[in-house]
Parts: structure tokens; sequence; C-alpha cells
């Protein structure tokens, strides 16, 4: 599903113009980055967690080599 077809439904469901459910996804889904790279954690319940998570990094391989 894409941010247009979120928009979509929630302009369907929540009976508003679908320019204004365009602004509102994208604002949800700003305001969701902004504070996961602010380094907060976003907890939606019944959805997900929204979190950086830092990895170490992987060891690479050439596998054009044998």
């Amino acid at each position: 599903m894409t941010k247009q077809e979120v928009a979509a439904s929630v302009a369907e469901k929540a009976n508003i113009s679908r320019d204004q459910a365009v602004k509102a996804v994208e604002a949800m889904i700003g305001t969701i980055m902004n504070a996961v790279s602010n380094g907060d954690e976003v907890t939606l319940r019944g959805f997900g967690t929204f979190k950086t998570v830092i990895r170490r990094a992987k060891k690479a391989r050439d596998i054009s080599r044998r």
C-alpha cells in the first residue's frame, strides 16, 4: 500500500477531502521521522514501535571469487 492509498483510505474513513488526508498522513510520517532522528522512540499501540537501532557492520564478501 502506498502513501497515496493510505491517504485515500483515511479520507474515506474520516469523511475528509483527499488533500486534507494527504497532509495529515505526511504530517504524521514527518513527526515520526523527526522524533526517531532525534533519538526518541515512537510507540503506536497495536501498530508498532519506531526507534533507531545501532548495529555492528557486517563483514563483506566478494561473491565473484570462489
